[in-house]
């Protein structure tokens, strides 16, 4: 008797699993309250569920994978400004390892947390020659990241908001270097500045100025 119960429970899981995966299967337009229009597999539910596409009503299109009604795996992104993005999503966010295509021509590849907010580690490669890789907050250089200019000088250290703040080297391009403190992106603190013969200045600086020898 255990027996035929087990046999039945397994062969109910078996037909319930065998249905879904033809459900998801099967591809159909669904036509959301927002003015979404999905085309593609589904679940029992009539959610978007596999493989398929969605116009929004907003002019974005996306199409990869999905689950449970949201984005969820491997896909790409077009927005209707122009750019796309291509690669990892959970649960309807950019989460995981993608590649931003600015309308521009800028290329940003990174490991996201929030990507939609444009948070994570990042590879940015800019139209104008420039780089940046580390970390980036809602779309700004933040933490701990490395600028190279296309003119050759590098900056390697602590960001916050987009610009150079704490600690921090800046290489220039004659090969003169600046180690130590920055506030908005000038010499703010104590610093040592070695010009390019190789001569050090131990100095505290104030908005990108010398103001005080500490070597005398």
């Amino acid at each position: 008797m255990n027996v035929k119960r087990l046999f039945t429970a397994f062969a109910t899981m078996l037909f319930i699993s065998q249905l879904c995966i033809a459900q998801e299967q099967d591809q159909k337009t669904i036509r959301m309250p927002s003015g979404d229009v999905y085309f593609g597999a589904h679940d029992m539910n009539n959610r978007p569920s596999g493989y398929g596409t969605m116009k929004y009503a907003n002019g974005n299109y996306y199409e990869g994978d999905w689950k449970k009604g949201h984005c969820h795996g491997e896909g790409k992104l077009t927005y209707t400004t122009g750019g796309r993005y291509e690669g990892h999503f959970e649960n309807g966010k950019i989460v995981g390892h993608g590649t931003f295509y600015y309308p521009n021509g800028d290329v940003m590849e990174g490991d996201f947390t929030d990507g939609d907010a444009k948070t994570g580690n990042v590879a940015w490669t800019f139209v104008n020659g420039n780089k940046y890789e580390g970390e980036i907050v809602d779309g700004d250089f933040e933490g701990q990241g490395t600028h190279h200019w296309k003119n050759g000088a590098v900056y390697s250290g602590q960001w916050k908001g987009g610009k150079m703040n704490g600690q921090g080297t800046y290489v220039f391009p004659n090969g003169a270097k600046y180690e130590g403190a920055w506030v908005n992106g000038k010499y703010e603190g104590e610093g040592i500045y070695t010009d390019k013969d190789g001569v050090a200045v131990h100095a505290m600086y104030k908005a990108g100025s010398k103001v005080k020898d500490l070597d005398e």
